[in-house]
C-alpha cells in the first residue's frame, strides 16, 4: 500500500488548481470580450470544459494541482490503477455536493480518505518523485 496523501497536501493541490481555474476564466473573459457575437455554443463549451477539468484529469492520475503535490487519485482497491471516469465522475459530484465537509471523514479513516472518496472507491496517494 502507498503512502496517503496528507490533508495539507490535498488542500494545497486544490488551492493550485482553483487558482488554475480562475486564471482560465479570467483569460477566457478576457479573450471573449474582444469578440462582438460569441455564440452561446462557443461559450457553454468553454464553460463545459472548465467543470469538467478535475474529472477528465483525475482518469489520468490527478490534476495539475495533484502533479505538482506530488499526490495522485487512484482506485482504493489496487492503488497502482488509475480510476475510470465513471468513479471520476461520482467523486466529483459528492466532492461537489458536501464540499469541505467531505473532509471530515479524514479524520477517523485510517487510510485518510473523504466522504467522496469513500463513495467513489478511490484513495489520494503520495507517490515518489522520480526524473
Amino acid at each position: 500500500m502507498q503512502k496517503t496523501a496528507t490533508l495539507l497536501d490535498r488542500t494545497k493541490a486544490s488551492t493550485i488548481d482553483i487558482l488554475l481555474l480562475i486564471l482560465a476564466g479570467a483569460f477566457t473573459t478576457l479573450a471573449l470580450s474582444y469578440f462582438e457575437n460569441v455564440p452561446i455554443g462557443v461559450r457553454q463549451s468553454i464553460f463545459i470544459a472548465l467543470v469538467l477539468y478535475e474529472p477528465v484529469f483525475i482518469i489520468f492520475g490527478g490534476t495539475v494541482g495533484d502533479r505538482l503535490m506530488n499526490i495522485r487519485v487512484r482506485k482504493s482497491a489496487n492503488e497502482s490503477k488509475n480510476i475510470n471516469i465513471l468513479q471520476s465522475l461520482i467523486r466529483f459530484i459528492f466532492k461537489l455536493t458536501f464540499g469541505w465537509f467531505s473532509y471530515i471523514s479524514i479524520f477517523k479513516n485510517p487510510r485518510k480518505r473523504t466522504l467522496h472518496d469513500l463513495i467513489s472507491m478511490t484513495s489520494v496517494v503520495t507517490i515518489k518523485h522520480s526524473l
